[in-house]
This record gives C-alpha cells, sequence and structure tokens, in this order.
C-alpha cells in the first residue's frame, strides 16, 4: 500500500472540520437548495466560491460541481482526469459549447468535481461528497495518483472516522442532489424565459447512477 504521508495535511483538514460538516448536516438542509436566488444563470452562479464563505454556500458549491461532473461523465465516460496545474481536460471545451457554459468555469469546476466523484464511485458511497464539501480546494490541487491514494486509504480504513460519515451521508447526498438538480433546472428556465434565451441544457436527473460508472485514472 503507498505510504499516507503526502496525504497526511489533506486528511488531517478533513477530520478537522469533521464536526462543521456534521453539525451543518444533522438538520435537513433542503430549505438552502429550495430558497437559493442566485443571480443571473443558475448553472454558473453556484459554481462561484469565495474566500472564507459560509458552509451553506459550500454546500450549494459542491452539489453543483457534482451536477456538472455527472453531466461530464454521462456524456463522455470514462476519462481520465487531469493534473492539477493542466489546461487540457480531455472534452471540456466541447462541452462547455455544446451547453453555452463558460470553458474556464467549467474547466475549474469539474477539476474538483470529477475527483470527488471517482472517489465516490471506487468506494461506493456518494456521501463522501459531502464529507469533503470544506476541503475542495485541496481536490483542485490533487494529482490524479493522490487522488488514487485517497481512494485506497479510505478503503483500507485508515480514517474511520472520515469513512463513517461517508457512509452516514450517502442517502442524504442523492436526495439533496435531486432536489438542487430540479432546482436549478426550475430556475434555469426562468433565467431563459426572462432574458429570451433559448435553453441549452436540460439537466437530466442522473443523481442516483453516481456508482455505476467509473472514471479511469491516469
Amino acid at each position: 500500500m503507498e505510504r499516507k504521508g503526502e496525504l497526511h495535511e489533506f486528511f488531517d483538514n478533513v477530520q478537522k472540520r469533521l464536526g462543521a460538516v456534521e453539525e451543518f448536516l444533522r438538520g435537513d438542509q433542503s430549505d438552502v437548495i429550495v430558497t437559493m436566488k442566485p443571480t443571473g444563470d443558475p448553472r454558473i452562479s453556484c459554481l462561484r466560491r469565495t474566500q472564507n464563505q459560509p458552509i451553506e454556500a459550500s454546500f450549494l458549491y459542491i452539489l453543483g460541481i457534482r451536477r456538472l461532473a455527472l453531466a461530464y461523465q454521462e456524456g463522455f465516460g470514462s476519462e481520465a482526469l487531469p493534473d492539477a496545474g493542466s489546461r487540457s481536460t480531455g472534452q471540456v471545451r466541447s462541452f462547455s459549447e455544446n451547453h453555452s457554459f463558460p470553458v474556464d468555469l467549467a474547466r475549474a469546476a469539474l477539476k474538483p468535481g470529477r475527483k470527488t466523484l471517482f472517489i465516490e464511485n471506487y468506494l461506493g458511497q456518494p456521501g463522501i461528497t459531502l464529507v469533503f464539501m470544506l476541503s475542495t480546494r485541496a481536490l483542485e490541487r490533487m494529482l490524479p495518483h493522490q487522488v488514487e491514494k485517497v481512494c485506497l486509504l479510505l478503503s483500507f480504513g485508515e480514517y474511520p472516522k472520515i469513512s463513517q460519515l461517508a457512509s452516514d451521508l450517502s442517502h442524504d447526498l442523492i436526495s439533496y442532489q435531486q432536489i438542487f438538480n430540479r432546482r436549478v433546472e426550475s430556475l434555469y428556465q426562468r433565467y431563459c424565459t426572462g432574458t429570451g434565451k433559448e435553453p441549452s441544457w436540460s439537466q437530466v436527473d442522473n443523481s442516483d447512477t453516481n456508482v455505476a460508472h467509473f472514471l479511469r485514472l491516469e
């Protein structure tokens, strides 16, 4: 098994945030989704983040990047994850053009989004994405081989508290994703009607297909 030393800081930071994540998700956070009021295109606004943003914004962000990663996976299947500093992200440009989506924003969102989705698929625990919702910047910087090590360490039970919370939150993640997808689609249709734009992407509710496909790491 690979040594865990190089990822110790990442896991240490995740564990320090477990209490905040668990406390936030102890209650039903559906209202955070249904009451969100994005500015402009709701598909885009939920993918923007700021330093020291409230946990509610991090919650919406993780659902937003997962939604995008699921759509990308559905369209392009098993493609290697991009390196942290790479601007060559496979079919991202084509994906963005097909859906009238800013390519730079899609690229930035897919880096952490596809990595959390890969870890989900490897472990069979969708809830790991919620566990990592306060650690997306660190995931964004990870190289593919490091993402693979994260999977191995968790599957071997090296971080039982993280794994247990991921298991506990898996059903919640699927439910929240379905609510989020429907809310964004509704807001997007309203946005297009108000601006006279033709809707370019009708979101398929694919939030329960997270363990059906595995992304390939190189």
